[in-house]
């Protein structure tokens, strides 16, 4: 390593430098939780099924239930509060994208649309050891 001296800065400067550097590689790893990994799958289902993206959350939630419930016989339901908070986590990831604003629920009322992001599809394919 370098002293500030060395790259004409002050120490402050070359401190900042580093942990900028580790901020950097840090914002690359996707931290994932089980329940958002769940809501990936229940999408990557859904094409698999051929079922056009984007998907409102009401179109996930089953299939994100089921599958929860395949790994945890024993756990509550997912709600679908539950679902929709993970689907902007998985947007704020950069994992899925917010389509748009144009869906309608079954209820009648407007909500919002998502479709997955190729770094979805990318953390997905990791995450199942190469199986798409």
């Amino acid at each position: 390593m370098f002293t500030g001296e060395q790259l004409g800065h002050g120490r402050g400067q070359v401190v900042q430098v580093v942990v900028e550097q580790i901020s950097v590689r840090v914002a690359d790893v996707v931290n994932v939780t089980e329940k958002q990994l769940q809501v990936l799958r229940a999408v990557r289902q859904l094409m698999g099924c051929g079922v056009e993206e984007p998907y409102t959350a009401e179109t996930v939630w089953p299939i994100a239930d089921q599958i929860n419930m395949l790994a945890h016989p024993r756990s509550r339901p997912l709600g679908g509060s539950t679902v929709r908070s993970r689907l902007k986590e998985l947007c704020d990831a950069g994992l899925m994208q917010v389509a748009d604003r144009a869906g309608v629920t079954m209820s009648g009322r407007r909500c919002t649309r998502y479709r997955i992001t190729d770094k979805g599809i990318e953390h997905l394919y990791e995450t199942e050891g190469g199986r798409r």
